[in-house]
């Protein structure tokens, strides 16, 4: 009898593993090395500083980006989000008095007319172009009817973008207490902008003009990037890989700025903030610096290909001329290695059992470098036909074990009834001696 059970165990295991999904994991582990806080960059004084990979958004190297600090016309980054996100480039905006008048004297302006009308795509040019105070006023109120209104979108979105040390009083960057920020919040603020295909075009440019207008009769406002890292006539400063930027300065926030470049497939951010050496463009040559250690000791590695095969797989309850999938990769991954750190993985399978569609999924790969993580979905290569035969087997052994099943029952039940019976008779007869 103990046999028996023991097929029928067997029997049962080989049935569910045939129809059940195959999971499988492998089991390399990696410890989560990051060269955050490794001081590399000793030689720059700036106070607080980071260094990111675009696409993974992995940090590559930080210095107190979570401390409170005064983010100045850094904040039109913000402003542009917002904008982008709420109007069309061809809207026409009317340009009011309290906008221009509540610029102070001494900060950047371009010059707008009470009365003028422009387009959102100029103001948003003048605003991140040569950093002009009036026009993200200007646009905060088109958006939002106030300056205060916008202030309130601004920390909402700063929020939604996983912001936890901002507040945000002006569109503009204008020194108050209460507008403050982290380098930690600005690099959020920055992924999202350089995602925008509009404000990432036009941080990229060197130059603006202005049209004529109802209240401006000529084209002499002429603005040129505040960012020495576009301008080809400061050799110093400039960088032929660099995308754009944003700018900004105040006393209190003293030198700071935000820059996108792109190399041999490396796309990076840096924020300098409060840099306060006497050489005007040290924030560029400290953020420079940043980017030329990473291009030197780092490359971009690929490690999977889109369409390419991963391996080769057996699908279970598959036709013999289909049994043996090609798993292929279905993107692109690159993984910025400084050729110090392993790259681990893991791979896990969802389904392997047939039927399978060619480009199905049927698991992902996941790659680790400290505790950032790369992935890619896994697709089948072909199509995988269901065995007919293999079905039919089974559900022939399923339908005899559960009919083994019932007669087992049957016959114990009869069995236990006979001892019971037998069990009692003895009792029965003890009694009469």
């Amino acid at each position: 009898m103990k046999i028996k059970k023991i097929v029928l165990i067997i029997l049962i295991i080989i049935i569910i593993g045939n129809l059940l999904p195959i999971y499988s994991f492998s089991e390399n582990e990696s410890d989560n090395i990051v060269e955050n806080n490794v001081d590399i960059f000793n030689d720059i004084s700036a106070p607080n500083i980071l260094l990111a990979e675009t696409h993974s958004g992995r940090i590559l190297y930080e210095r107190k980006i979570d401390k409170k600090i005064y983010p100045a016309s850094l904040t039109k980054l913000m402003t542009a989000i917002l904008v982008v996100e709420n109007c069309e480039l061809d809207e026409i905006v009317t340009v009011s008095e309290n906008a221009v008048k509540s610029v102070p004297s001494g900060y950047v302006n371009a010059n707008l007319q009470v009365g003028e009308e422009l387009t959102v795509e100029d103001l948003l040019n003048v605003m991140l172009i040569p950093s002009a105070n009036d026009a993200a006023n200007v646009l905060a109120e088109h958006v939002a009817g106030s300056i205060e209104s916008f202030s309130s979108m601004m920390n909402t979105k700063a929020i939604e973008l996983g912001c936890k040390g901002s507040n945000f009083t002006n569109p503009s960057g204008l020194q108050e207490k209460e507008h403050y920020t982290t380098v930690r919040d600005l690099y959020y603020i920055s992924q999202k902008a350089i995602e925008n295909e509009t404000i990432k075009k036009i941080i990229g440019k060197t130059s603006y003009s202005l049209p004529k207008t109802n209240k401006y009769d000529s084209e002499n406002r002429v603005f040129t990037t505040t960012n020495y890292m576009k301008r080809k006539n400061l050799s110093n400063y400039y960088c032929d890989y660099c995308i754009g930027g944003k700018t900004g300065y105040t006393g209190d926030a003293k030198n700071c700025v935000i820059e996108f470049v792109q190399k041999d497939g490396i796309e990076l951010i840096g924020i300098v903030m409060g840099e306060n050496a006497k050489i005007k463009g040290q924030k560029f040559l400290d953020a420079k610096e940043m980017f030329e250690y990473v291009f030197k000791n780092y490359k971009n590695e690929q490690v999977s290909t889109k369409n390419e095969k991963y391996e080769t797989v057996k699908v279970s309850n598959a036709t013999k001329e289909t049994n043996m999938l090609d798993v292929l990769y279905n993107k692109d991954v690159y993984i910025l290695n400084n050729n110090v750190d392993e790259i681990q993985h893991q791979t896990e399978y969802y389904n392997i059992k047939a039927p399978i569609t060619q480009g199905e999924v049927v698991g992902k790969i996941t790659y680790k470098l400290g505790d950032i993580e790369y992935s890619t979905d896994l697709i089948a290569g072909s199509n995988v036909e269901e065995s007919k035969i293999l079905r039919n087997i089974l559900c022939i052994l399923v339908v005899v074990i559960i009919i083994y099943i019932i007669y087992f029952n049957k016959k114990s039940k009869k069995n236990y009834k006979r001892k019971i019976k037998k069990y009692n008779k003895k009792e029965r007869n003890k009694l009469y001696y």
